[in-house]
């Protein structure tokens, strides 16, 4: 699995970032490529107006070509999903979050299911944030 960064999410740009990490891995292909974020951002990390359409269409010549066996999403919402599930023909397999004991997102996780769209978790013990800060709340 490996991640197309914000910077990346014109059409165009989608395929060779894939490339670039494709080399650095030393494959020929990924078994998962995610979309990192909905949101685009310009190289200097300011927002960027890129439909995540465009990206996903990207993602999808990605998958076409053989550079990726699937494609998924990462922190994507609801109704993020549905908009991709409206507008294309191929759906996420994926879609990776935040999922822990006090952050189950439950809604969502059903969201996904009903949709045949695995979810695929990440900080499953949170972020353990009162570990370092012993005055923070658990």
């Amino acid at each position: 699995t490996t991640k197309l960064w914000n910077d990346r999410h014109a059409r165009d740009q989608v395929v060779p970032a894939l490339k670039e990490s494709l080399a650095k891995l030393g494959l020929d292909y990924v078994d998962l490529y995610l979309i990192h974020f909905p949101i685009s951002t310009k190289e200097d990390g300011s927002p960027d107006t890129i439909d995540y359409l465009e990206t996903w269409n990207g993602m999808e010549e990605a998958r076409y070509l053989g550079l990726a066996r699937s494609i998924g999403v990462s922190n994507f919402n609801a109704s993020q999903i549905d908009r991709i599930v409206a507008n294309s023909p191929v759906r996420p397999v994926v879609n990776e979050f935040e999922v822990n004991p006090t952050m189950t997102q439950e809604p969502l996780v059903h969201h996904c299911l009903s949709l045949g769209i695995a979810v695929m978790s990440y900080s499953p013990f949170g972020f353990l944030v009162s570990r370092d800060r012993p005055d923070a709340p658990p």
